[in-house]
């Protein structure tokens, strides 16, 4: 049985579900090299805060889901995140305006 109990098991379970090699991975990053996705993996190092971000996008995840293992049941929030974080501030301001417009229709 594989168990992602760690951030590290996480981050390796979510990239080869993605079939993404440690090189690609870090090419997304804009890492170096592949040597600290591995210390990544390994727990041996954690990520700042800017690859944190990078890699819940990469690996279409959450940073809490990463850091915690937990997981949102409702996978149509998940996605919203996802698209929300991958927007500008300029723009997530308005996505969430359009949602709060929404949230008041449906009351």
């Amino acid at each position: 049985m594989n168990t992602v109990n760690t951030f590290g098991d996480r981050v390796k379970e979510l990239r080869k579900r993605k079939g993404l090699s440690q090189e690609k991975l870090a090419e997304l990053l804009f890492l170096e090299s592949k040597a600290t996705i591995s210390s990544y993996e390994t727990n041996r190092r954690m990520p700042g805060a800017d690859i944190l971000a990078g890699m819940a996008i990469a690996l279409e995840t959450t940073v809490d889901y990463l850091l915690n293992g937990d997981v949102e049941t409702n996978e149509t929030i998940n996605r919203a995140v996802i698209l929300l974080q991958q927007l500008s501030p300029e723009l997530q301001k308005v996505a969430l305006e359009q949602i709060r417009i929404l949230f008041q229709i449906e009351r």
